[in-house]
């Protein structure tokens, strides 16, 4: 520690964080720091922001730089709280009461004695920090609504640590600029990580391809058989672009990441609006028909195509005639945007609706994407009949309909993830690039 009013680094600061940071901890067990001072400077009485000069401050940025910024790129702790708590400390050397410092802290707000000023000199620098994070993170963001998200990442907190150290005595002849005193002036940090741990199941991740799956979708849970919140694991400002794929049932799928990067995905699926389930007979369709009774999958109809018979589930048909009677289900989208305070149906995916304001069904991949089955006993009726032109094509959805390109924001991990699958059960996967 220095023997000057000085205030011993953030080199210093969270020293023991350092090796935390960089070692696989299991992020469900708290950890913390030691308390380490600051190399961060105060002129004796001083406690403003406008005190600290230029060169102070440039220390202090180039320190945040190498100590704080990581934190925020650390994936260990994704999900997980920040907890920083500032301590200013102070000697015992009482502040004049009828002095100017005192004065100044009254005016501020603060007590006119020791611990006035160490609370002062905290808030000054948990002010600061403020100001820094969201310098280095806030671009684009409003300020207002960057600090309520970092509220939920990082707590500063402000822990004064008046009067330590020796004792003083003017009455004895203490002399209060003594190095004694000087050494018990300084600020230090301490900080503690914790959370529980989130499943493997919960994050999105850079180069990732993985299945979702969910529940029964029905209008007792909004036609929602997927509603999570999930994780976006990536540094600090590093891009993805997030895919998402329903298979072969149509779902349309919600992804919302801090209310702003918001992608509502119109229903597709593999083959679009039809699947043809096998060649028709009365028993099929009535064994089919009879798990279709419960709901849990589409009911299929006799559909003869250039002269021959074949069992067909028309996706467009049962989701517009059978689901969204009385228009339930896109009240129900409707109704969960809303609660998220999202912008409708619409707005977000202007393509959701046909040209007569029906639920459109769109296919999400070009014939040449899929890789049909070569089973003879079970061929793929749809791929082959789609292929040779007998079977009419659903529109092809923009990739851009179903993908979203995002920022990872450091003070926010988070994402709303939902997929309403009204169909059958829920089963999509997503894919991911970053760059």
């Amino acid at each position: 520690m220095s023997n000057k009013f000085v205030f011993e680094s953030l080199e210093e600061f969270l020293a023991h964080y350092q090796s935390l940071a960089e070692a696989e901890t299991e992020p469900n067990k708290p950890a913390s720091s030691g308390t380490s001072p600051w190399e961060f400077k105060f002129e004796s009485g001083k406690f403003k922001k406008d005190d600290v000069t230029p060169d102070q401050l440039k220390k202090l940025e180039d320190d945040f730089n190498k100590k704080i910024v990581p934190l925020f790129s650390n994936q260990n702790y994704i999900g997980q709280k920040l907890d920083v708590s500032i301590s200013a400390a102070s000697s015992k050397v009482p502040i004049k009461p009828s002095g100017n410092v005192a004065k100044e802290l009254q005016a501020a707000g603060y007590t006119p004695d020791n611990v006035g000023l160490c609370k002062a000199r905290g808030a000054t620098v948990v002010n600061i920090i403020k100001d820094l994070l969201y310098n280095t993170f806030g671009e684009g963001i409003d300020r207002k609504v960057f600090m309520k998200e970092l509220d939920k990442k990082m707590t500063l907190s402000n822990k004064p640590l008046p009067n330590i150290g020796p004792e003083y005595s003017k009455s004895a002849g203490d002399n209060p600029d003594d190095q004694k005193y000087k050494d018990n002036q300084f600020i230090s940090a301490a900080l503690t990580v914790s959370g529980e741990k989130i499943p493997d199941d919960r994050f999105i991740s850079c180069k990732m391809d993985k299945k979702f799956s969910g529940g029964q979708a029905s209008a007792a849970n909004g036609f929602a058989g997927y509603d999570e919140t999930v994780f976006i694991r990536a540094k600090a400002g590093q891009k993805m672009q997030i895919f998402f794929d329903p298979i072969t049932v149509p779902d349309a799928i919600l992804f919302s990441y801090s209310g702003k990067e918001v992608k509502l995905s119109p229903f597709s699926g593999t083959y679009g609006a039809k699947w043809v389930k096998s060649e028709w007979t009365q028993e099929k369709e009535d064994l089919w028909n009879k798990n279709a009774a419960s709901g849990k999958v589409a009911t299929a109809k006799k559909e003869t195509i250039k002269g021959k018979n074949y069992l067909v589930i028309d996706y467009k048909d049962y989701i517009n005639n059978y689901i969204n009677k009385g228009g339930v289900l896109v009240k129900a989208i409707e109704a969960k945007l809303k609660s998220l305070g999202l912008k409708p149906i619409k707005e977000l995916c202007p393509e959701f609706f046909d040209a007569q304001g029906k639920i459109e069904i769109y296919r999400n991949k070009n014939l040449d994407q899929i890789t049909p089955s070569t089973n003879k006993e079970n061929p793929d009726y749809t791929y082959n009949l789609l292929k040779d032109g007998s079977l009419p094509q659903s529109p092809l959805a923009d990739t851009k309909s179903f993908s979203i390109m995002i920022t990872k924001n450091a003070v926010r991990d988070s994402v709303t993830l939902v997929a309403f699958s009204p169909i059958s059960g829920t089963a999509f996967n997503i894919i991911t690039q970053c760059s």
